[in-house]
């Protein structure tokens, strides 16, 4: 496995894309990846994975510190069921990341994006590149015009509120 996604790299080649790659030791945890690579946890963007509906699978992308608000989702997406992903449909979804490092561009993988409205307010995001050792940053711009994701409001919660 490569440390940056294949689709990932084409993609961000191709549209000609101004990037960094942050090297950082094994992580597997994003909060930890975002210390390690001295980003602030509400730059650094995790990408969750959850099935809807016991069928449709969707991409959350919220700050690393952060929880995603399953109940939040499924009220946007007017479905009557969601839940986390099981790790062995997202290795099948997406084959050429590390489980747990998956990037934030569930667009190129056919399943939508619903991002945090907090993550749009930064002028750069970081992510996992698809690798637990290397991280991509760019300009949030770049990455909305690359993803177009929906914003949903509350799609995330802080760890540290009740």
């Amino acid at each position: 496995m490569s440390v940056v996604a294949d689709r990932i790299k084409q993609t961000l080649d191709r549209h000609y894309v101004c990037y960094e790659t942050i090297p950082h030791v094994t992580d597997f945890t994003a909060l930890e990846t975002s210390e390690h690579t001295h980003v602030p946890g509400h730059e650094f963007a995790k990408a969750v994975i959850a099935l809807v509906d016991h069928r449709d699978a969707v991409m959350a992308v919220i700050p690393a510190p952060e929880h995603v608000d399953l109940d939040v989702l499924r009220a946007y997406l007017g479905a009557s069921a969601i839940k986390l992903a099981k790790e062995w449909r997202i290795r099948h979804w997406f084959p050429d990341c590390d489980p747990g490092a998956i990037p934030p561009f569930g667009n190129l993988y056919g399943m939508p994006v619903f991002i945090a409205p907090s993550l749009c307010e930064n002028d750069r995001i970081t992510f996992n590149a698809g690798s637990h050792e290397m991280v991509i940053q760019l300009s949030t711009s770049d990455y909305e015009e690359l993803v177009d994701p929906i914003v949903v409001r509350g799609l995330s919660t802080d760890r540290d509120r009740p």
